[in-house]
C-alpha cells in the first residue's frame, strides 16, 4: 500500500462521527431544494457552488484557463455517510480505489467494486449507499464550463465512450443518462498521483495534477468493458448483450457485466423485458439456429452445438413446440 493510500485510509474526524452515529448526517441537506420524488423519497438538487462550499477534507478544486472559478472538484467520498436521491448541475465520476459500493441510479442499484467507475450526467437521479472503512471512492464533481474547447482537443472524438461525453456536455441534453465503467484499473495510478502531487506540494505540482487529469479522460475514451444507459434503454442493452454472447453467457457472467447481483438482476431482467434470462437466451439461441437452418448446409449436430446447447434431446423438442415440425422438416419447407 502506497503512502497516498494510507492517507486515504485513515478516518477523518466526520467519518469517526458518522460512524459513531454521533451527528444528524441528514440535517445539512434540509436547505437544498426538492425538485420530485422518487418512490416517496425526496429527490434533492445539489449544485457545484453548494457542495463547494462544504469544504469537504481530503478534496482538491481546479479551474480551466478561462477562469478563476473553481469548476472541478476532487474529493474522497465521505465513508459512512447517508447522502439522499439527489441530482445536480454538474457531472459527477464515482470511481472506487478499493473495497467495493452499491450505487443507487434511476431506481436500480449497480454493484461497483475496485476499478469500477460510474460516470452521472446532470439530471439523474442517484446515491451511493452504505460504505465502511475499507471502501476507498474518489468522487470527481466537474461543471460543464471544465472542459474548454482547448481540453476537448485532446478527448478522442470517435467511440461510444466520446459520444457519452460529448451528449452530457450538451445544453439541449436533460435525460438522465450515465455509464458504468468496469476494470478500468489503468485509471487508479493517476487519481492516486493526483492526491500524491496535492499531499506532497512540490514544485510544479499543480501542472502535473492538470495534466493527469487530462490524461484520465483520454484513459477513459480507451476503456472497453463499459455499459451505457438511459433513462429507458437498459433492456436493449440487456438484449444487445445476450444477443453477442448467447452462446456462452451465464446469468452470473451477465449480472457482473450490468454490477448486478444475480438474483437481483433476474428479477430486473423479468421487469424490463417480460421475460427471464433463460427464455431470452433460448430465443436468442433458437433465433440463430433457423437462420442457419436457412442459409447454411451444416448438419443439426453442428448447428446445436454452434448455438450453445448442450442437450440435443432438448433442443428437437423445443424446437418441435416453437415451430410444430422437425428441424429437418423446417430446412426442406424453406
Amino acid at each position: 500500500m502506497t503512502p497516498t493510500e494510507k492517507w486515504l485510509q485513515k478516518l477523518s474526524t466526520s467519518e469517526i462521527k458518522h460512524r459513531d452515529k454521533h451527528d444528524d448526517q441528514l440535517g445539512i441537506y434540509k436547505g437544498y431544494p426538492q425538485l420530485r420524488s422518487f418512490n416517496n423519497q425526496p429527490v434533492y438538487l445539489f449544485t457545484f457552488n453548494a457542495i463547494l462550499k462544504l469544504a469537504l477534507q481530503k478534496s482538491i478544486s481546479f479551474s480551466n484557463e478561462l477562469s478563476n472559478e473553481p469548476t472541478l472538484l476532487l474529493n474522497q467520498h465521505t465513508r459512512y455517510s447517508i447522502v439522499p436521491l439527489h441530482v445536480h448541475d454538474y457531472i459527477e465520476i464515482n470511481y472506487v480505489i478499493s473495497g467495493q459500493v452499491t450505487e443507487w441510479i434511476e431506481g436500480e442499484e449497480y454493484i461497483l467494486k475496485s476499478g469500477d467507475m460510474a460516470f452521472i450526467n446532470t439530471n439523474t437521479a442517484h446515491t451511493l449507499l452504505k460504505t465502511t472503512e475499507k471502501d476507498i471512492i474518489i468522487n470527481i464533481l466537474i461543471k460543464k464550463e471544465y472542459f474548454t474547447s482547448s481540453f476537448l482537443n485532446y478527448i478522442p472524438k470517435s467511440g461510444e465512450l466520446s459520444k457519452f461525453i460529448a451528449q452530457c456536455l450538451s445544453i439541449e441534453n436533460n435525460q438522465p443518462s450515465f455509464l458504468i465503467i468496469r476494470k478500468a484499473l489503468s485509471l487508479k495510478p493517476l487519481l492516486l498521483d493526483i492526491l500524491k502531487e496535492q499531499l506532497e506540494h512540490q514544485p510544479g505540482y499543480r501542472r502535473i495534477m492538470e495534466l493527469n487529469l487530462q490524461v484520465f479522460f483520454i484513459r477513459i475514451t480507451r476503456e472497453h468493458e463499459y455499459s451505457l444507459y438511459g433513462k429507458a434503454n437498459l433492456a436493449d442493452s440487456i438484449e444487445d448483450y445476450i444477443e453477442q454472447n448467447f452462446r456462452t453467457v451465464t446469468l452470473k457472467n451477465a449480472a457482473e457485466h450490468f454490477s448486478f447481483h444475480p438474483n437481483y438482476f433476474s428479477k430486473i431482467v423479468h421487469q424490463k423485458t417480460g421475460k427471464t434470462f433463460k427464455q431470452l437466451v433460448q430465443d436468442k439461441q433458437f433465433e440463430f439456429a433457423k437462420n442457419y437452418l436457412i442459409n447454411t448446409s451444416w448438419s443439426i449436430s453442428q448447428i446445436i452445438n454452434e448455438v450453445g446447447i448442450s442437450n440435443h434431446s432438448f433442443f428437437y423438442q423445443r424446437f418441435n413446440e416453437l415451430y410444430h415440425m422437425s428441424p429437418k422438416e423446417f430446412r426442406q419447407n424453406k
